[in-house]
């Protein structure tokens, strides 16, 4: 099994749930996107493929690296609670995937929809991301990257 990486827009809810963890948080709130918008960010993507699986109830997108197909280089994004209105802002989470490519994922939404915090089911620290965050410093501090 995989693990599932929640990202959550910073909130007043978030906040208080962060320092009660003794984390600093940004004092901006993020926004959820909609699924269109998600899928205006995966298809800037360089060098990654994204194939699509949207129907009534669903939507899906399966990120991988066009560059080689031996790379783990590879995410799994799902909408929850999909309504079949891709103009509607919703919560997504990844089923799985390389931690490095959530996070750059995930940074690109905080660019367009302020800071969000990337929560794993590992019961390890929250990342918190926001648009003006250094990704590699993130990538190298992470105690779910570097823990591993």
């Amino acid at each position: 099994m995989g693990t599932l990486y929640s990202p959550i827009p910073i909130s007043d809810e978030a906040r208080e749930w962060l320092a009660s963890e003794g984390f600093d948080s940004p004092d901006v709130d993020g926004r959820r996107p909609t699924p269109n918008e998600l899928m205006e960010i995966l298809n800037s993507l360089d060098a990654q493929t994204i194939d699509y699986s949207i129907s009534a109830n669903n939507w899906q997108a399966q990120i991988s690296d066009s560059q080689s197909v031996e790379t783990e280089a590879w995410a799994l994004l799902n909408v929850q609670n999909y309504n079949d209105n891709p103009d509607d802002p919703c919560d997504f989470y990844f089923a799985k995937g390389l931690p490095e490519l959530i996070v750059q994922i995930v940074f690109r939404i905080c660019k367009q929809f302020g800071p969000y915090i990337v929560v794993p089911d590992t019961d390890c620290c929250p990342l918190i991301i926001h648009a003006d965050s250094n990704v590699d410093n993130l990538l190298d501090s992470w105690e779910h990257i570097v823990g591993e």
